[in-house]
């Protein structure tokens, strides 16, 4: 699999929770790993096949298995490149500023954001997300897993993190 070196730096900030430059185990388990908690608990609890019996890497997974990991790969770099893309435009709206938006969503004014508050705000916008989307945006913005996104967090996870080919 050949990808661009933007695709891996965005990769890896997105998923990289210290912020250090390198993913940690669990920081790649993130990655991988469903949301949905029945699912992700089998594939935390399937036990290693290969990796103890001095066999090839390239021999872990059945080519299938392979094929969708590398697909799942290349699902991520196109997902996170959309977004980022996104966020360019956005951050070039003159008249778009992240911490009014944050207030706009702030409706307890308390200065974080929780899923709760976050799917009242959207319904008041008549925009009305699932659990399960709205689980995947709590995660997004709430880089340290508290429960709260702040305006640091919300800001950092809006603004583009650096500028894409093409």
């Amino acid at each position: 699999m050949f990808c661009h070196k933007d695709d891996v730096n965005t990769f890896v900030r997105r998923y990289d929770r210290d912020s250090d430059g390198r993913l940690l185990f669990s920081d790649f388990s993130d990655a991988f790993s469903p949301l949905d908690a029945y699912y992700a608990n089998s594939l935390a609890t399937r036990p290693a096949q290969y990796i103890y019996r001095n066999i090839p890497k390239v021999n872990f997974f059945a080519r299938d298995t392979r094929d969708m990991f590398l697909q799942c790969f290349r699902i991520h770099f196109e997902i996170e490149e959309s977004i980022e893309l996104v966020k360019k435009r956005l951050s070039r709206r003159p008249k778009f500023n992240v911490r009014d938006a944050f207030k706009a969503l702030d409706l307890d004014d308390i200065d974080y954001l929780t899923k709760e508050s976050l799917k009242r705000s959207l319904h008041l916008h008549q925009f009305y997300p699932t659990d399960s989307e709205l689980t995947w945006l709590n995660n997004r913005f709430d880089r340290n897993n508290s429960g709260r996104i702040s305006l640091q967090e919300f800001s950092e996870e809006l603004m583009p993190k650096h500028s894409f080919r093409g």
